[in-house]
């Protein structure tokens, strides 16, 4: 997402890291020496991915809306959170005008400019009406046997052997087989589909080197020319899945293009997969470090609902919202000029005291839980719903069979990217 100065630091192992917050003008040097005393911030630190919470606790407290030495803006404010989620003076930058240029070719650029999530009104608007007419509640709710299937297939395979790596094998395998299903992807591709969504992360992330957008456009090729085809079959031989139904739409109101119904098909198929990873891999991580959470549930399953939202609270999958400044706007009584970049800091603003009491406790009755870990405004998270319906089953079908799950012998390790919040590995048993 953010620019040269963090990949420069990332492939420069002699510079610190934090010295390369973000932007391309270097601060002048008292401002950044205040910067480094005062609030060090390096979100590819492991002690920061560990537990990113102290950290935005002391910028919120001492500046909660921080213009960081390089430029970008950091919130960390429930109240401006959604005061710039919904405002309209921010907004994506033209990434379609980007891709536009000559020198932006590939499939990269073609399919991150037609996502309706970096799109802006009227044009955000069509595209979010299309997907949402498609993508209902009723769809959701259809997909639950399809969950619960999957979700008891893939304990069975693991239950025999009274252990598991709880990412790689359930969280990271559960939402590939629920999404390939709505999409109608058959079996034996989706493991193609899953290598293919986990390069393609690092769009969203802060700061990906060049290797990783490399790895990213060769992904992005591959799952464009695989999603061509199935869009090709669908409009040949219709069927009850979710890329048949956008190809109705586009077929009968002509309200998308050839562009933009591949692109929201492969950013569908991405969300669902890789925040839904997200939470489930640290959904169990949180439950089994509060085990009096963990019996509750399981004693008490009518605690499910509100447990998902505060599991999506207390560990939010996605940690940054950014947006751009159209004109000079006022927030959080400081100005920030057109053009310049925002970032909502999903886990600080989570876990603002003013907005959540005692935001640090992990409580899962807690009421009037308006969390905003699937953003807010125009832009909010089509998919929640699915989300937190795999979640529900997941959370429910482990507590029922495995009353004893505990972590296991080796600790979790964190994901490397800073924009999605997600565990590599998180060895259990039981």
């Amino acid at each position: 997402m953010l620019d040269p100065v963090w990949r420069l630091a990332r492939r420069a192992r002699n510079i610190p890291r934090r010295l390369a917050l973000v932007g391309m003008r270097l601060p002048p040097l008292r401002r950044l020496l205040r910067f480094l005393l005062d609030l060090p911030f390096d979100p590819y630190d492991s002690g920061f991915r560990a537990d990113p919470y102290p950290f935005y606790h002391r910028l919120r407290e001492r500046a909660p809306v921080y213009r960081s030495p390089f430029g970008v803006w950091f919130v960390t404010r429930y109240a401006d959170a959604v005061a710039l989620l919904t405002d309209p003076r921010f907004n994506h930058p033209d990434h379609r005008a980007q891709a536009q240029h000559p020198q932006a070719g590939g499939a990269l650029a073609l399919v991150r400019s037609n996502m309706m999530i970096t799109r802006n009104p009227p044009d955000q608007t069509r595209l979010r009406r299309v997907v949402a007419d498609v993508f209902t509640a009723s769809f959701v709710a259809d997909l639950r046997p399809r969950i619960q299937a999957a979700v008891d297939l893939l304990l069975d395979r693991v239950e025999k052997a009274r252990r598991m790596d709880a990412v790689t094998d359930f969280a990271a395998k559960l939402p590939v087989a629920v999404i390939a299903g709505a999409f109608g992807i058959p079996s034996d591709d989706a493991a193609r589909c899953q290598t293919w969504a986990r390069p393609m992360s690092v769009l969203f992330d802060l700061a990906p080197t060049r290797a990783e957008l490399a790895g990213a456009e060769a992904a992005v090729g591959r799952i464009a020319e695989y999603f061509r085809g199935l869009i090709g079959e669908r409009r040949k031989w219709p069927g009850a899945d979710l890329i048949s139904a956008l190809v109705q739409a586009q077929q009968s109101e002509g309200c998308l293009d050839d562009d933009e119904l591949l692109a929201n098909c492969i950013l569908l198929f991405i969300a669902g997969y890789e925040t839904t990873v997200a939470f489930v891999g640290t959904t169990i991580l949180t439950l089994l470090r509060h085990p009096a959470a963990w019996k509750a549930l399981g004693s008490d399953p009518g605690l499910l609902q509100s447990g998902v939202d505060e599991l999506l609270r207390y560990e939010s999958p996605i940690q940054t919202f950014g947006r751009q400044a159209q004109e000079d706007v006022v927030l959080g009584e400081k100005r920030i000029r057109r053009g310049q970049t925002v970032l909502v800091l999903v886990g600080a603003v989570n876990r603002d005291p003013a907005k959540f009491p005692d935001p640090d406790r992990f409580d899962l009755a807690r009421r009037n839980n308006h969390h905003l870990a699937f953003g807010h405004g125009i832009h909010a998270c089509l998919g929640q719903g699915l989300s937190r319906l795999e979640g529900q089953v997941a959370l429910e079908t482990l507590v029922r069979r495995f009353p004893g799950l505990r972590l296991g012998d080796r600790p979790p390790v964190w994901r490397a990217e800073f924009a999605i919040r997600a565990l590599d590995s998180l060895p259990v048993a039981w």
